[in-house]
């Protein structure tokens, strides 16, 4: 996928119909690039589930976020 081809907006979309469906509890977003940094990842999923990892490994903060 390329840039403007409207991919935010189906994930928005695709999110609130989920969490209407009653699918999740919460829905979250993080912005992943082309240069993969798990860490900032999991760091902008925790701040959107009001969390804090503490964890430095990217294997246990995984496990926590599930």
């Amino acid at each position: 996928w390329n840039g403007w081809v409207g991919k935010t907006t189906l994930l928005k979309e695709v999110g609130k119909q989920a969490k209407k469906d009653g699918l999740f509890d919460e829905v979250v977003m993080a912005t992943v690039s082309q240069n993969i940094d798990l860490k900032r990842i999991q760091g902008e999923i925790a701040e959107s589930l009001g969390l804090n990892l503490q964890e430095e490994s990217e294997f246990p903060r995984a496990r926590r976020l599930c």
